[in-house]
């Protein structure tokens, strides 16, 4: 466990080493799993955002290759295509401020 993991999970693991008995192994275990559980969110996160990118290209190599699209018309061909997971990504599919989300990783906004 490192980085600001390793900040929240020091003290609880100091104090279930204080409180003995099973407390301790009990909070080791549980730093375990969470720690490996916020990985693998990490790459799932990761891999969602490489098909968004992807699915983005398709758009707008099907729309002929314009420098830009207004995002309603991104949003449109995403959340259209039964090919793509976005008409799933939320109740209302994938919404400007999801999309923002995702993109923000890369650096990405609209202008």
């Amino acid at each position: 466990v490192e980085d600001r993991a390793a900040d929240t999970w020091q003290p609880l693991v100091s104090v279930a080493d204080l409180a003995g008995g099973a407390w301790p192994d009990l909070a080791r275990t549980a730093c375990q799993i969470m720690a490996k559980h916020e990985a693998e969110h990490d790459q799932d996160r990761s891999s969602l955002g490489i098909r968004l990118l992807a699915d983005i290209r398709r758009a707008f190599t099907t729309e002929g290759n314009p420098s830009g699209l207004r995002t309603s018309r991104l949003l449109d061909i995403l959340n259209q295509d039964d090919e793509m997971p976005w008409a799933e990504y939320t109740t209302h599919g994938l919404t400007p401020r999801g999309l923002q989300l995702l993109l923000k990783e890369y650096d990405i906004s609209s202008v």
